[in-house]
């Protein structure tokens, strides 16, 4: 993790988020973990989009718009893409 890298790479996603119709749901740091089986993320966010179109729109724009070239050493991830949640 390159804490240096950080601020640039996540000063430019929200406005990817945005353009994709998506929102946070929750992001923050040092989670708790209740159990856990693997490692423990440094920090955790949790995206909403309309639909797979809008994930797939987020990420095309994330990858063209240059914030992906500092992804990598900047925060490293676990990204996990569910269809849809039904309560």
């Amino acid at each position: 993790f390159d804490i240096a890298k950080f601020p640039k790479y996540i000063t430019r996603i929200p406005a990817l988020i945005e353009i994709a119709s998506g929102r946070y749901l929750a992001k923050g740091e040092t989670p708790t973990a209740i159990e856990a089986h693997d490692d423990i993320p440094q920090r955790s966010v949790i995206l909403e989009f309309p639909d797979q179109d809008a994930v797939d729109a987020f990420f095309e724009e994330r990858n063209a718009g240059g914030p992906v070239e500092s992804w990598p050493s900047a925060t490293p991830a676990r990204i996990l893409v569910l269809a849809e949640l039904n309560g």
